[in-house]
């Protein structure tokens, strides 16, 4: 019975732990959602030229957003938290310099 007694206390804690974790992750996506969305409208985008914004968590950076806008439906931007929201990497890994992006910040 105590053996029954100490599984269920180390199950319950388990199950309480990987609740907490995915609440977690949950917050900060939906955190840094807000924030790019903040960030594009302060650079001057309405809301109706953003399509959509996707967060993620992944190894490095931890939590991305992947941003689509109305405009270049085909092309996905890519945001990080690193003290403040900022645009990373290359749009869609496309590295010709002939194409023009529309939404490409230089100072990244």
């Amino acid at each position: 019975m105590i053996i029954f007694k100490r599984l269920m206390y180390i199950f319950s804690i388990l199950v309480i732990l990987v609740v907490m974790l995915f609440g977690f992750v949950e917050f900060k996506k939906h955190s840094l959602k807000v924030k790019v969305q903040d960030y594009l409208v302060t650079k001057g985008y309405k809301n109706e030229e953003i399509q959509s914004i996707t967060t993620y968590f992944s190894k490095l950076p931890p939590f991305s957003a992947k941003v689509i806008f109305s405009d270049e439906p085909e092309i996905i931007y890519y945001y990080m938290n690193d003290k403040g929201i900022r645009q990373y990497g290359t749009p869609t890994g496309q590295t010709n310099s002939t194409v023009k992006f529309k939404h490409k910040e230089t100072d990244y």
